[in-house]
């Protein structure tokens, strides 16, 4: 029986020229008619197109896929298959990531409005933390420069962090520090070895409060005095500096907005 392109076009739900593709491609070989010159395809190309097309979904290439089907023998499809399984268990895991960080960043939003400027204890997440700006310039070494950008790959699970010295907290002074943060949680993107300007913010309990940010206000540590001042009044000292996670970052009418998810640990 032979079927004409329209026929295996409808049936794969897919146009003539991508037929025409797989036929370029040599996973399929349509005779022609001598009188009229239309491709005719039989059930083998069918088949040929079913293989193909799990091939596709398995993640192949067309290319990769013609090659399967047109030069590998069996030893050769299950090496190929077993690089597969490893290819997507670690996109699956990856996913896993992106959905739970999808999740956050959802609960983050939602709650940054309701707790701004307003205070209660939280647990700090555990995370690494790579400064590579201060006073709103970059850091020039180019070792950290080079390091950034493999960080910056990992967006979305990387996130921008400001942070405050306890003494500059506690002096009132004018300086803060931003830099490249990631949680523990996601830190199996980052290499193994971290070297000495890579630090470690071990988890803890803080003073939690969310605060705005605009180029028009200046980041100083006075920003944080409200929080210190409830610390206070609560009977807590100021035991280390203060981290951040900026969030919500948006164009407002005329200049940009954001909040920043404010930790202040406490003793």
């Amino acid at each position: 029986m032979k079927y004409k392109i329209s026929e295996v076009s409808k049936m794969f739900g897919i146009t003539s020229e991508a037929i025409r593709y797989y036929e370029e491609q040599h996973i399929i070989k349509p005779s022609k008619s001598d009188s009229s010159g239309y491709r005719n395809y039989n059930v083998w190309d069918i088949h040929a197109l079913l293989q193909a097309r799990a091939y596709r979904r398995y993640g192949y290439s067309l290319s990769e896929t013609a090659d399967l089907i047109n030069n590998s023998e069996i030893g050769d499809i299950v090496d190929s298959l077993e690089e597969k399984t490893a290819q997507i268990e670690k996109e699956m895991i990856f996913y896993q990531h992106l959905l739970s960080s999808i999740k956050q960043m959802k609960q983050i939003n939602a709650d940054a409005d309701a707790s701004l400027d307003k205070f209660r204890i939280e647990q700090r997440p555990a995370m690494y933390r790579l400064e590579n700006e201060g006073q709103y310039v970059l850091n020039a070494d180019p070792q950290i420069k080079k390091v950034t950008r493999k960080w910056i790959e990992h967006v979305p699970f990387v996130f921008t962090s400001a942070r405050w010295t306890r003494e500059e907290c506690e002096q009132k002074g004018s300086s803060h520090y931003f830099g490249l943060c990631i949680e523990e949680q996601y830190a199996d993107f980052l290499p193994e070895e971290k070297p000495a300007y890579i630090s470690y913010i071990p988890s803890q309990p803080c003073v939690y409060t969310v605060i705005q940010s605009r180029p028009s206000i200046a980041l100083t540590p006075q920003r944080l005095s409200p929080a210190i001042e409830y610390m206070h009044s609560q009977g807590m000292q100021l035991t280390g500096d203060v981290i951040s996670r900026v969030v919500n970052y948006r164009k407002g009418a005329k200049e940009y907005v954001n909040y920043h998810q404010i930790w202040l640990p406490f003793e």
